[in-house]
This record gives C-alpha cells, structure tokens and sequence, in this order.
C-alpha cells in the first residue's frame, strides 16, 4: 500500500472591518458597555443585501438604536429590529466568520488624571482610546487563533469625531506591537468616526453594520444587566442573543459549536493598577408563585 503524505490544512484568513459602538451613557454603577463586530471582506456584500432586503419586507428605512424600541405596539421598526438581530446571530457562525467583542468597563476604576492632555475633553478622549485598543486586543486574541488570522483593515466608529479624530498611532499602532503573530493590521489601516443613521451618515453602508452592533449590543445589555419579563416585546427581541450566550453554560460541550470562539463578552475593571477581567452571565430565570416567568438576578 502506497502511503499517502498529509499535508496540513491552509490556515484561514480574513481581511476584516471592525465597527465599533459604546453606550451613551451608565448603564448602573458607573459601568459602560462597548461592542466590536469583526465583519470578513469575504461576506460584506451578501450580508449588506439581506440587512437591506430586511428593510424592504419590513417596509422600515429609519435609524435603528436598541434603546428607542419600546414595549408599546408591534412596529414596522420592532419588526425590523428583530430580524435584524436574528440574522447578526447567524452571521456569528464558523460558516461566515463574523465575530462579536462585547466589554463592559467600571469607568470609575480608570484614573482619568493619569492620562495626558491639558483639557479634561482631551484626557477622555485618550481613555476612550486606551479602552478601545484593550477591547480590540482582548477580542481578537480570544477569536482568532493560529488557525484562523485576521488582519484589520478599517475601525469605523459611531458617532462624529470629539475634537479630534482618533488617533490611529496610539490604538492601531499600538496594538500592533502588543498583538500576537495571527493578528495583523493594515498599513493603511484608519479610524473612521460617522453618523450611524443612514440617512444621515457619510457612508450609508457602514451606518448599516453600526446600527446592527448597535443592537448586539443593546440585547446582550438587556440579557445581562437588565430584568425582563418573560414573554414581553424586548425579551422575545434578545432571545436569539441570550440563547447564543447561554451556549457558554455547556461547558467542554460548546467548544463543539458552531458559534464556539465567536463571541467574547467580559468584565473589566482597575485593581490595584492592573487589569482585572470578569465573566459576565446573563440574568438567571425566575419563576414566581403565579406562575410568571422572568430574568432576575437571583
């Protein structure tokens, strides 16, 4: 018999654009939550067409922003958000190499005063750009591998620039000189701030993919910071998230998943001047004496 020489698999690539949302504002104690959704070159296009094709069958042409969905009436925006979201989950497959960093931060452990600038705008600005290169370094650690690199081509953020625009030397830079060797950067990589509303935005296909981080990130708030009651409009509109995350609980058995290492979501605050990472868990179910089901911490 004829032995047959095995040569390893080619290990996969993707050239990447990351976009990247922050909470507004505190969601409790001080903390602030920030998404990053790793979107592959490979399937922008045919990803762009369904999200639109979403908008067409749910006749919805707005801005879509996790916190305007109320519980109120089902809307064509309710409608829209929801498929939206389900079809963000999966994209989060192997199959299509989109991935999810999801970081919450006690902002009040960072010590503003530490860091450079003769404004107060100034010394934020530069905190927020700490924070983005440690949740930039943090998620493409955990989702990619020697198995599968990356390299970044493009962080679009939402929102106009602050003073300035942020600095691609201090975030991108570097994080090319703390990465590990499955992770690269464009050389021409850049940071672009835009309006996440399409009709308003400089570049309207990328206003798309801010408003669907937008919604990754509003549902993983609700699934594990927020209590909601069982059945009512923005449980059944987080199930598809909280489903994803709670595949964690499987243990050894999630690593043969097919969303295994696409999603990263944790916890991070200053201790004693060194980072400290958390698990984060979604609310627990709570059933009470009548029968009504609900996620409350317990």
């Amino acid at each position: 018999m004829t032995q047959q020489t095995l040569f390893p698999l080619e290990p996969k690539f993707d050239e990447v654009t990351v976009y990247h949302d922050e909470t507004k504002k505190a969601l409790n104690k001080n903390i602030w939550g920030h998404g990053l959704l790793f979107v592959p070159d490979k399937i922008m296009k045919k990803m762009l067409s369904e999200l639109m094709s979403i908008r067409e069958r749910t006749k919805y042409e707005g801005k879509l922003h996790f916190a305007d969905i109320s519980e109120g009436a089902f809307t064509p925006k309710y409608e829209c958000a929801k498929s939206w979201i389900e079809l963000g989950v999966e994209y989060l497959r192997k199959k299509y190499g989109c991935k999810l960093g999801i970081l919450f931060f006690d902002k009040s452990s960072f010590d503003i005063r530490l860091y450079a600038g003769d404004t107060k705008k100034e010394k934020e600005l530069k905190l927020i750009e700490t924070i983005l290169r440690m949740i930039l370094k943090g998620s493409v650690h955990y989702l990619y591998d020697q198995n599968w690199r990356v390299r970044i081509k493009k962080v679009v953020t939402d929102g106009n620039p602050w003073h300035r625009k942020l600095d691609e030397v201090r975030v991108l830079g570097k994080l090319l000189q703390e990465v590990r060797d499955y992770v690269e950067i464009s050389k021409d990589a850049e940071i672009v701030s835009i309006s996440s509303n399409p009709n308003k935005s400089s570049d309207p296909n990328s206003a798309q993919f801010l408003q669907l981080t937008d919604l990754l990130l509003g549902s993983v708030i609700q699934c594990c910071f927020r209590n909601l009651k069982y059945g009512s409009k923005k449980e059944v509109l987080v199930r598809p998230v909280r489903e994803l995350l709670d595949k964690r609980k499987r243990g050894r058995q999630f690593q043969k998943s097919s969303h295994y290492k696409s999603f990263t979501l944790s916890f991070v605050k200053i201790v004693k001047g060194e980072l400290h990472f958390e698990t984060l868990n979604t609310k627990e179910i709570l059933i009470n004496d009548s029968g009504q089901i609900s996620f409350f911490d317990l």
